[in-house]
């Protein structure tokens, strides 16, 4: 019994610290639009399968694509993860290197009633808001008005599901606590002149939202032979009214840097923000310990996102995402930790949501990775690491283009004994 306590305190403060943490987990020049860069919710094996994760769950990590694929869990697992995202951003006349990382997400699987119910929850981001840039125009006598264009944030969700096993049937649900804060600041200043006295007008928009959204899930196991399986998967998000209140500051600050005078422009604590719903469903083959190779498609009609005023955003459209991908396990019954390697693979389309000049922008990635098994007294962890490299964007029609390296990497702790019966004491 003391065993145990040990391990759910250490389980309580591990979800402490992971609230407590606030990453970036992602970059780039278009999420100025919108409520920034939009997560799929991929954790590290997933994403080294460009996303896909749909319809196929391994019984030793979580997969909170799909909450109805909690039912395949049969143990007590932990997983934490973060991430690092290198980027190189062109345009037609010059580009230039950026870097972010961090905590990512967190996800825990609880058995309830052995093969079949789980409860999970977890931490993740949706959407994620970093961009800087700046543009020019002509001053009084001589000198240029330079605006510096900022922001950074986004929206989070702290989430419970439930999966059920009902034969080679899965059913789930996800409510998810949606929080977070957006942003957006433009400095304006004069350039080219002599008077010190000058400084810089800063205007600071900040939006915080609260609320609540759902999921549901189902998955479907079909016997092909006693190890060949074939998977089918889907999932529905609901479109959800998000609560927020914005807040507009006008600030006068002095050539180092000092605010010297500071008004409120606007204060407003109802407002709405309409997040489109989402539709998923993907298919894979799955051989027992062997290998497995899926494909998923997501669609989500960004046309109908409202912003704070209440009015279409002319800037997003409907996005869809079609990934292709798999895992290899050379040999399963290997007894070297070394020879019990996992490889993972994929590849990705995404029409993004963005519309630019009236064009799309589009992504395109490869993604590759591998879990290392660490066995132990409890039962089984993994050490897991895995990378996408890809491209967003173009350089036609003022768009800007992102050559991309996205790093992830987690850890995962599989126990066996959390909630077996314990003869002896």
């Amino acid at each position: 019994m003391l065993r145990n306590s040990r391990k759910y305190f250490a389980l309580l403060g591990a979800l402490v610290m992971c609230l407590s943490l606030k990453g970036q987990f992602t970059q780039s020049s278009y999420s100025i639009i919108g409520v920034g860069d939009i997560n799929l919710g991929a954790v590290t094996q997933s994403s080294s399968m460009g996303g896909v994760g749909l319809s196929f769950n391994s019984p030793y990590y979580v997969n909170p694509l799909n909450p109805a694929l909690l039912g395949m869990n049969e143990s007590a697992i932990f997983h934490i993860g973060g991430s690092m995202d290198f980027r190189t951003y062109t345009n037609a006349t010059s580009s230039y290197q950026s870097s972010t990382g961090g905590f990512k997400d967190f996800a825990v699987s609880l058995p309830i009633a052995f093969r079949k119910w789980n409860l999970g929850f977890g931490l993740t981001p949706i959407s994620g808001v970093k961009y800087s840039y700046a543009s020019t125009a002509p001053g009084p006598e001589g000198t240029q008005i330079i605006s510096e264009f900022s922001g950074e944030g986004g929206l989070d969700e702290f989430y419970v599901s439930n999966g059920f096993k009902l034969g080679n049937l899965y059913l789930g649900a996800k409510v998810g606590i949606v929080f977070g804060s957006i942003r957006n600041e433009v400095v304006s200043f004069l350039d080219g002149t002599v008077n010190a006295a000058f400084g810089s007008t800063v205007i600071v928009d900040r939006r915080s939202f609260s609320d609540v959204r759902f999921q549901l899930g189902a998955a479907y196991k079909l016997n092909l032979s006693k190890t060949s399986f074939l998977n089918f998967g889907g999932t529905l998000n609901k479109e959800t009214d998000v609560s927020s209140k914005f807040l507009r500051l006008l600030d006068e600050r002095g050539s180092g840097g000092s605010v010297f005078v500071r008004d409120t422009l606007q204060f407003d604590r109802e407002k709405k923000l309409r997040l489109p719903g989402r539709i998923g469903f993907g298919i894979s083959y799955e051989k027992y310990a062997k290998f497995n190779l899926g494909i998923d498609f997501h669609t989500q009609d960004w046309k109908n996102f409202r912003d704070l005023d209440d009015a279409p955003n002319t800037s997003l459209d409907r996005s869809y995402r079609i990934a292709v991908g798999g895992e290899i396990i050379p040999n399963s019954q290997n007894t070297r930790i070394f020879g019990l390697l996992s490889y993972r693979f994929g590849v990705h389309f995404e029409k993004t949501p963005y519309l630019v000049n009236g064009q799309d922008v589009n992504d395109f990635g490869v993604s590759f990775g591998t879990s290392l098994p660490l066995s132990a007294f409890w039962g089984l962890s993994t050490v897991n690491v895995g990378a996408t490299i890809g491209r967003r964007g173009s350089v036609d029609n003022g768009l800007i283009r992102e050559n991309y390296v996205k790093l992830n990497f987690g850890f995962s702790v599989q126990d066996v004994t959390w909630f077996t019966r314990q003869k002896f004491n």
